[in-house]
């Protein structure tokens, strides 16, 4: 019988159980990191529930924007600081 680790992994299985982990974000980043199997139905369902686009915004260089709070100190603003040199 062939070990657990050599068995075939169903693509629609694996992200179904993906799915179920919707809410569990530091374990769905594990299964990305601990399986290439996990890693595209993990980083899928990650990627697919953001709480806005601040999360894409750190893959952005950090040259070309800021945050600053607005008069309420409640939210950032996103400033665009693109440099003509």
């Amino acid at each position: 019988m062939p070990s657990p680790s050599t068995l075939p992994l169903i693509p629609q299985i694996l992200s179904l159980i993906c799915e179920q982990l919707t809410s569990e974000k530091a374990t769905l980043a594990s299964l990305a990191s601990t399986c290439k199997s996990f890693e595209g139905p993990a980083l899928d369902v990650l990627w697919s529930k953001l709480n806005g686009f601040h999360p894409l915004l750190k893959h952005i260089p950090s040259h070309l924007w800021k945050e600053e709070r607005d008069e309420n100190n409640k939210r950032y603003v996103v400033m665009w600081c693109l440099d003509n040199h």
